[in-house]
């Protein structure tokens, strides 16, 4: 895997933060693990064609151009955001050394700690800008070789992974719950797979299951739409409830889970919730799950016919009792 920056790059011209004088080859060693974090994510054909992006002689489109700059941005500020901490001291012989110009102060730690996860949002943000730009241009990412046709950002198997659930696009997901982040959504992608796997194909059978999804992949006009969207809504939910147990904070929603200040100072100032309140923000949503899979199920129930309608039809007991009765017995 190779880099898309070239050493005599400055940062300063991508992350506009940073010292004029600071250089890419400064931070070799994180933009490696930043950017195996992004090849991760939009695989091996789209991430090859955006570093022949880097390399190429000719002029670039505006589209070639802004791609490249989005993903440069995205892995440049992962990768300054772990190399950050290190470079706040001196690593000298004699241990390491605290940093202090005569112009410069030192920042508090709450200033650094909001810092670090400011620059943490920013980062899923870029991605969901790198993304997003994706879906919009639709890129051809490996011209056609021989008898192999040209393959575009929507052919590749990255972006084929996100078929393989109900729930495929934010528009999909914002109907039941707002998120906001194309990244976040393929974060979700596990909890929205595990929904499907041991509480939608047990309820449709395998065979129903199989033939509605490949119709939901196709957006068929065959397809049950109801019984389509009632198993939307409970993935959704479930997928919730599963990333408040398991993923960073800073990746969901703000208000999901709300801040807890301590009443002393300390380095991030704050105390763990007192009420499990991350957990009861889950159970909700494990109710509002539980209340689209009995939807799901009455749904799939057979229509009574008109002997079985009558025979639940329960006429009204007559206890034969007035207000002179003290008790009423059946």
């Amino acid at each position: 895997m190779k880099l898309i920056f070239n050493d005599e790059e400055y940062a300063k011209d991508i992350l506009s933060f940073l010292d004029a004088d600071f250089q890419v080859k400064e931070l070799t060693a994180e933009l490696y693990t930043a950017s195996r974090e992004v090849y991760n994510l939009i695989g091996q054909e789209t991430y090859s064609h955006i570093q022949g992006l880097s390399v190429k002689e000719e002029e670039k489109s505006e589209d070639e151009a802004f791609l490249l700059f989005n993903a440069k941005y995205a892995i440049l500020l992962d990768a300054w955001r772990h190399h950050a901490p290190s470079r706040d001291l001196s690593h000298t012989l004699n241990g390491r050394k605290m940093r202090n110009d005569t112009n410069e102060k030192s920042a508090f730690e709450w200033m650094v700690n909001n810092d670090n996860e400011n620059l943490e949002r920013k980062y899923y943000h870029s991605l969901d800008t790198l993304l997003n730009l994706l879906d919009e241009t639709n890129p051809v990412v490996k011209t056609a070789e021989g008898e192999n046709p040209d393959i575009k950002w929507k052919n590749t198997e990255a972006y084929k992974s996100t078929y393989n659930v109900f729930v495929r696009t934010t528009k999909d997901f914002e109907a039941y719950f707002p998120i906001h982040s194309r990244y976040l959504l393929e974060k979700l992608q596990p909890g929205m797979s595990k929904c499907q796997r041991t509480e939608i194909k047990s309820r449709l059978g395998a065979e129903r299951y199989n033939a509605l999804l490949e119709l939901a992949k196709d957006a068929s006009e065959d397809a049950d739409n109801d019984l389509i969207e009632l198993i939307k809504e409970a993935t959704v939910y479930y997928a919730m409830a599963w990333a408040i147990r398991r993923l960073r904070v800073t990746l969901l929603p703000e208000g999901i889970l709300q801040k807890y200040k301590g009443e002393r100072v300390n380095s991030k100032n704050s105390k763990p919730p007192e009420k499990m309140e991350a957990e009861l923000a889950a159970q909700s949503f494990d109710q509002d799950t539980k209340k689209a899979l009995l939807a799901i199920e009455d749904y799939l129930k057979p229509k009574l016919t008109e002997t079985e309608a009558a025979a639940v039809i329960v006429s009204e007991p007559n206890y034969s009792f007035d207000d002179d009765d003290s008790f009423v017995s059946t």
